[in-house]
């Protein structure tokens, strides 16, 4: 009797915490075939956000164009978010208000920043937020706990090993070392 009631318990916690992720992370398709997963959960750093792309077999959100910034803010608008959208990590790291997005190299463009950003306030921010209920980048901490979004985009199915941070390793390291300090 004692297994079973054990049991029981244990399938409606499985279930009740499998029906909350199906809801606060979720894959979604654009017209231009850029397979997005978001999640909204504020409990994640900008590393284990990478992680959890990486484990997905596709990379935190670069924002090649405009219109990428503005189908996540689309996304957002149309289904069910607490905030449209939450502050949501990106690929976008940097240091001393210069700023490029990890898996391509390229930098973040000025266009897309909100006002005064990025600021690189108290010399500490970055990493790169989509910052909520706007459609505009913030610069912020990388220990800070968001939600993120991981893409992969069109052609891009080659597999790529779990978290490799390539030329990028030393640098994820010592900024990891500055943040703990």
């Amino acid at each position: 009797m004692r297994t079973l009631i054990i049991l029981v318990f244990l399938a409606g916690v499985f279930h009740t915490k499998f029906q909350v992720l199906a809801v606060r992370a979720k894959l979604y398709q654009t017209p231009n075939n850029v397979t997005y997963f978001i999640n909204q959960d504020y409990t994640y750093t900008w590393f284990e956000a990478l992680i959890e792309c990486s484990s997905r077999n596709m990379s935190l959100l670069t924002l090649e164009e405009d219109v990428e910034l503005l189908d996540i803010y689309q996304i957002a608008i149309k289904n069910n978010f607490a905030k449209k959208p939450p502050h949501l990590w990106t690929g976008g790291v940097g240091s001393n208000r210069k700023f490029i997005w990890f898996s391509t190299g390229t930098p973040v463009a000025t266009r897309t920043w909100g006002i005064g950003n990025p600021d690189n306030s108290g010399n500490v921010e970055n990493c790169v937020q989509i910052f909520e209920n706007t459609n505009k980048l913030n610069d912020i901490k990388c220990f800070e706990k968001m939600g993120f979004v991981c893409e992969k985009k069109p052609g891009n199915d080659e597999e790529k090993p779990l978290a490799d941070f390539g030329k990028f390793g030393d640098w994820c390291l010592i900024l990891i070392k500055e943040n703990n300090e």
